[in-house]
């Protein structure tokens, strides 16, 4: 878990009533993070939500390249759906782009 989050869920109680927002795609670089990476982040912080869980970026992509904007979106949709799916990649395994 990444340690900003980590300290949030051992406050459990913030969760069970909210909508849930995680800027897991960082903005402000050309890397684009694997939909595997994304969802193995997110997942464990998933079972502290009972609401809508939204994954974004971490700031607005108005400055990113456009090519990296869509890729890093396209990212987070396969995410969602890996999530959803319950088809969790082991760690290490390769993603297409």
């Amino acid at each position: 878990i990444p340690g900003a989050w980590a300290s949030l869920i051992h406050s459990p109680c913030i969760f069970l009533e909210k909508s849930v927002s995680f800027g897991i795609v960082d903005a402000k670089t050309g890397r684009i993070e694997s939909p595997e990476d994304i969802a193995r982040a997110v997942e464990p912080l998933l079972s502290y939500s009972s609401k809508i869980v939204i994954l974004e970026p971490n700031y607005g992509l108005e400055h990113t390249a456009r090519r990296f904007a869509r890729a890093k979106l396209k990212a987070l949709v396969k995410a969602k759906e890996l999530l959803e799916g319950g088809a969790m990649p082991k760690g290490g395994e390769k993603h297409e782009r």
